[in-house]
């Protein structure tokens, strides 16, 4: 069983199941009752603590393997307690709503950002793969000299590349 304080930003509840996001974003859940239909600690606490958004408290939790999402493990609150003193000044500030969303829109940019460097290194990649391909082709038929041909593998490649990111050539322009 793990302990942690948590800022509690987000309340769901379904089906007698209570969803729960922190600071983090990170996920935690509880049910209203036991398998006994008797109320669990975790919703006792819950309640009797009048927890909201905005609240901070210590969690206890069990972790269980999530068959989906195995490094997403389903982090299970088993009750609800008043943080010491200690645990009050470590637990982690608020994050405002709007803040989430501008560090989400920070991360959207950081990977949109990182595709492009991705597509781009594969469009040179395949444009190089593709160049030898088609100057081992020419040398073999006798269209370039053995002497020329890191010249013509250079011009190949480029005419793929421009090829594939701005379409204005046509296969039979290489």
């Amino acid at each position: 069983m793990k302990r942690k304080t948590i800022t509690i930003t987000e309340i769901s509840q379904k089906d007698g199941r209570y969803s729960i996001k922190d600071q983090d974003q990170l996920s935690y859940s509880f049910f209203e009752t036991k398998q006994n239909n008797t109320p669990s600690k975790a919703f006792e606490g819950f309640k009797n603590m009048n927890l909201a958004t905005n609240s901070t408290v210590g969690i206890s939790y069990d972790e269980k393997p999530n068959p989906k999402f195995p490094s997403n493990p389903y982090k299970n609150i088993m009750f609800f307690y008043e943080p010491t003193d200690e645990e009050q000044k470590q637990a982690p500030a608020f994050v405002a709503p709007n803040e989430i969303k501008e560090k989400k829109e920070d991360d959207k940019k950081y990977w949109e950002a990182k595709e492009k460097r991705t597509e781009k290194s594969m469009r040179t990649l395949n444009a190089k793969k593709g160049a030898s391909e088609i100057v081992s082709a020419l040398i073999n038929a006798g269209f370039v000299d053995d002497k020329n041909w890191l010249e013509k593998f250079d011009e190949v490649a480029q005419q793929i590349y421009d090829y594939m990111t701005i379409e204005k050539i046509t296969i039979n322009d290489l």
